[in-house]
């Protein structure tokens, strides 16, 4: 984040440089590594912001076209905590039939990620972190 916002303040500098005709809008295309119609974007951009530099910051104003709705975050949500042990592919299937809605089991994983409720259901994941867990305590007991 601290390498975008030093990014940020370095094309400031630079294009208003070039809005101020301190520095040609080619030396400044060249300096930033842009193309030079990508520069004059920018600086239009800024010379509209009359200056600002918040306007080299992304701001989306709405959300995505595809995101899904809050009630089916809800319900992907509240059929994990109902059997914590329930795989992403099942709930998917769930929803399928309990509501007619068709998500991915990718996009189950993301919504539970995202709602701090993912767990690994899989029973291989899980053995393996009891077998690390068993490797460490004989370990520890040895020393």
């Amino acid at each position: 984040m601290e390498v975008k916002i030093l990014k940020v303040i370095e094309r400031h500098q630079i294009l208003m440089l070039a809005l101020r005709k301190q520095i040609s809008q080619i030396k400044a295309a060249e300096e930033l590594g842009l193309s030079l119609s990508h520069t004059k974007l920018l600086m239009r951009k800024l010379k509209k912001a009359e200056g600002d530099i918040h306007c080299f910051l992304y701001q989306r104003h709405h959300s995505a076209w595809n995101r899904l709705l809050q009630q089916v975050r809800d319900a992907v949500v509240a059929l994990k905590e109902e059997r914590p042990r329930r795989s992403n592919p099942f709930i998917a299937e769930l929803l399928d039939e309990l509501y007619e809605i068709k998500v991915h089991p990718t996009t189950v994983r993301n919504i539970l990620i995202e709602a701090g409720k993912y767990t690994c259901s899989s029973p291989l994941q899980n053995i393996k972190s009891l077998l690390a867990h068993n490797f460490d305590t004989r370990i520890s007991q040895n020393l």
